[in-house]
């Protein structure tokens, strides 16, 4: 089994908050339901590098690690498949039609023991997980998911990689990040 953590598409199109007090909002609602209070944050598609090279045109333009987005059409394709595991939300976006899906699954399989983390000084929370360890016999064959010690980051499993591979999601990019 193979964990995976969303990482950055090479060339593909992002994605920038216009409203900064509406994103951190959503990063707080990280496995909390939004969808009876959401009000959609707004965004812009960032279509061209800093030089003016045309990005590749994207059906999850990247926005982080703790945040999935679909075009339209894409969010159709894999509504049935990953609906399951959360909730999608609008955002606003004057170049496309654009879902954020908000990971609602979140499960207690890591080993944070055996994980290698940073904290922050003054809480004693968890600032990053530079190595991941898994409880292996915790975690779901088939899932995307939050951890409860580090919930703003989504994680999938191998079984869901292949899925989204079968979609043919450009710019869906996902970095190995534990092995068992």
């Amino acid at each position: 089994m193979k964990v995976y953590e969303l990482s950055v598409p090479e060339g593909y199109e992002w994605i920038v908050r216009q409203i900064r007090g509406n994103g951190r909002r959503v990063r707080r609602s990280s496995g909390i339901s939004q969808a009876d209070t959401w009000q959609p944050v707004s965004v812009e598609l960032i279509e061209s590098d800093d030089e003016g090279n045309r990005r590749a045109y994207a059906d999850c333009p990247w926005l982080g690690n703790h945040m999935l987005v679909f075009r339209r059409p894409a969010r159709q394709r894999v509504e049935a498949a990953i609906g399951e595991f959360g909730e999608f939300l609008p955002l606003l976006c004057e170049q496309a039609d654009l879902d954020l899906f908000n990971v609602l699954t979140v499960v207690d399989a890591l080993d944070e023991e055996a994980s290698q983390v940073v904290r922050f000084d003054s809480s004693g929370r968890i600032m990053t997980i530079e190595r991941h360890e898994f409880h292996r016999e915790k975690l779901p064959e088939r899932a995307i998911f939050r951890v409860p010690e580090a919930p703003e980051t989504i994680f999938y499993t191998d079984t869901m990689a292949d899925e989204f591979d079968s979609f043919e999601l450009r710019g869906l990019c996902g970095e190995v990040i534990w092995q068992a």
